[in-house]
């Protein structure tokens, strides 16, 4: 597949051959440009039969009339060949790219191939470059082809690297934005803005919220770039920054920038009506998403309700009007939470008022329905209105456990500590380092469990109560969190019916999946993509093609799963995706847990070889598993008695 996808570059017009094609042919691109593309190399075999057996390939470097030896794969001499080994000569370059697609057998598909990811491209790897092959019968042959690359003046690139990155940002938030640039001589940046009232650009002088690198220079090209925390406010309705070389006295004149644009138009028009204190199973969870009065021409599209997370939101329910059909249509994101609620009204009239109130029965109401919900309204026009709300579950009777008392005992000898034990199972676990309630001034009752002991049940309200003599009794009460790490980085795999190791033409669409323990608190993952032209991964942008499962929970921590559909497009040569809990992870994700798309051409369909059932595929319809939630633990310790509810 990899020598195919090579064949459909050469179709497209991407990659050069100049040789004399006995036996083997070298195909490099036509040119790079140092900073923006990745560079592939491969030695083809060329016009050879089956019963030809090739040995070796041989990739070499022609530099000012001298020839490096950079790699060779071989095979034993047996024919055919019974194993292949990679023999590397150019340690440094060995570093840098990748041989994983190269083979020996069969021949029709032999090749050497080498890639160079575009942020591992250096201006000094041009050249002339030159392939060898040596084949049964003492046969060689040998062909060459020029790569230049091409360093340009200067480059400047602005984006979006806030953690939770969004289209519109809502008041208060914290934007991070990175100007990386290139420069053929030394230069500096400086960042420009410009809001929606302003005529043109002008400098940014809060430089409190500015950090720049130092210069660098990696022998082809001096670097830096610089990060710029802003707070978006109310007037940040449409606001533009330019981060641009400082070669002029003035924002305005200056040609070499790039730019972003910020945007904010949340207004009050959408009341977020929502139980914030529920008693569990005897109470309701009462909902009602409700317009405020509209502003002239103000016409209403959608109207939604989703549960906020730390990192991201999962949409529960969206309605939106049709023009066409004149009503309005209600989809629902989350199966469980259907099957539960019952709805009372939805409906949008878009020049007047939109109403989305549901209700989940106190017989329904679960633990995880503990959360922040937001309701969500949105206008034509990119106008859109959002307001949230927290709910908390709480018990109408506490329930306790006793776990351990310690009580005054006399005997013959005076007064002495007596140690009951109600829960024999922690008895087992614990280690008491004192337990002591005569005399009363050095009372105390001090238990350890190991951290191999702990378990993930212990977490809840424990209360100590005293009680002494003339009605001296007391009580006090904490809190035990146990909190469990996330997997941090997680596997992405290819759920398309007809899976093709990662081959698509364009227009495709690949369906991908990634997601497990999330840990507790829970870590929602997020998704990452980098293509050939990127140097690191970045989130990826559009929300809308990224769904999730329901968050989930066992005693231990929460489990959850996402799928990203994805379309390819004519710029996926390498495109990887990843899986992590954040931005940072993905980068360290192992070959093993990303995902790659490769773009063929359509002579290359995957679809011409894969003998499948597409019918019979199965269907991806989320993820079903038990639920469980500790939704308030307590104990109580009744002179020296400690108890936890459940």
């Amino acid at each position: 597949m990899a020598f195919r996808r090579l064949l459909a570059l050469l179709n497209v017009g991407f990659f050069i051959a100049k040789c004399d094609l006995k036996f083997v042919k070298t195909i490099l691109p036509e040119s790079v440009t140092y900073g923006s593309d990745g560079i592939f190399i491969a030695c083809i075999q060329h016009d050879l039969r089956d019963q030809d057996s090739i040995y070796s390939f041989l990739l070499s470097k022609e530099i000012n009339g001298k020839t490096d030896e950079i790699v060779k794969i071989e095979a034993d001499t047996n024919n055919p060949p019974k194993f292949l080994r990679a023999v590397w000569y150019d340690k440094e370059l060995q570093s840098r790219s990748s041989i994983e697609h190269s083979q020996l057998i069969p021949v029709s598909s032999a090749r050497l191939h080498l890639f160079i990811q575009a942020a591992n491209v250096s201006c000094k790897d041009d050249g002339i470059f030159r392939c060898e092959i040596f084949i049964s019968g003492g046969r060689s042959g040998s062909s060459s082809a020029s790569l230049p690359i091409k360093v340009l003046d200067s480059t400047i690139k602005v984006t979006d690297t806030t953690p939770a990155l969004k289209s519109v940002y809502d008041i208060d938030d914290t934007v991070k934005l990175k100007c990386s640039a290139t420069f053929s001589t030394p230069s500096c940046l400086r960042w420009c803005i410009k809001r929606s009232d302003d005529r043109e650009f002008k400098e940014y002088k809060v430089f409190e919220n500015v950090m720049y690198s130092e210069l660098k220079n990696d022998g082809c090209e001096y670097s830096r770039h610089s990060v710029l925390n802003y707070n978006i406010s109310a007037k940040d309705i449409s606001t533009q920054f330019a981060c641009e070389i400082s070669a002029t006295s003035d924002c305005s004149s200056n040609t070499k920038h790039d730019i972003i644009t910020l945007r904010n138009t949340n207004m009050d028009l959408i009341t977020a009506n929502i139980s914030e204190h529920v008693i569990y199973k005897m109470q309701s969870l009462k909902i009602n998403c409700v317009s405020k009065q509209l502003n002239l021409n103000d016409k209403i599209d959608t109207i939604t309700l989703s549960k906020v997370y730390t990192r991201t939101e999962t949409l529960l329910v969206k309605a939106k009007y049709s023009r066409l059909f004149e009503k309005t249509l209600v989809s629902w994101n989350d199966d469980d939470f259907k099957d539960r609620a019952t709805i009372h009204s939805i409906k949008i009239v878009p020049s007047e008022s939109a109403i989305l109130n549901i209700e989940i029965p106190a017989t329904k109401v679960e633990c995880w329905d503990a959360a922040t919900y937001r309701c969500g309204m949105f206008l034509i026009g990119d106008k859109y209105s959002l307001q949230k709300k927290t709910v908390k579950l709480i018990e109408d009777k506490e329930k306790t456990n006793k776990l351990v008392s310690i009580e005054l005992s006399f005997s013959a000898i005076g007064f002495s500590t007596y140690t009951r034990w109600h829960d024999k199972t922690l008895k087992t676990r614990s280690e008491v380092l004192k337990a002591v309630v005569y005399p009363a001034d050095q009372a105390k009752l001090h238990i350890k469990l190991n951290a191999k002991a702990v378990l993930c049940e212990d977490s809840g309200k424990y209360i100590c109560e005293v009680f002494a003599s003339n009605a001296k009794n007391g009580r006090s009460e904490n809190y035990v969190n146990i909190t469990v790490d996330s997997k941090g980085i997680y596997s992405v795999t290819e759920k398309t019916c007809s899976q093709s190791n990662g081959q698509y033409t364009v227009g495709h669409v690949v369906m991908l999946h990634c997601g497990g323990e999330i840990g507790n608190p829970p870590i929602i993952p997020q998704w990452c993509k980098r293509n050939q032209r990127a140097s690191e991964m970045m989130l990826f942008p559009n929300d809308s093609k990224v769904s999730y499962t329901s968050l989930r929970k066992d005693d231990c921590q929460f489990f959850i799963y996402s799928m990203l559909e994805y379309t390819v497009t004519e710029d996926d040569l390498y495109t990887e995706f990843a899986c992590a809990a954040s931005v940072e992870e993905c980068e360290l994700a192992m070959t093993n847990s990303k995902f790659v798309i490769q773009r063929v051409s359509d002579q290359m369909c995957y679809r011409d070889n894969v003998q499948e059932d597409e019918t019979g595929c199965e269907k991806i319809d989320g993820y079903i598993g038990g639920v469980s939630f500790l939704c308030i633990m307590s104990a109580i310790l009744i002179f020296g008695v400690c108890c936890r509810k459940t």
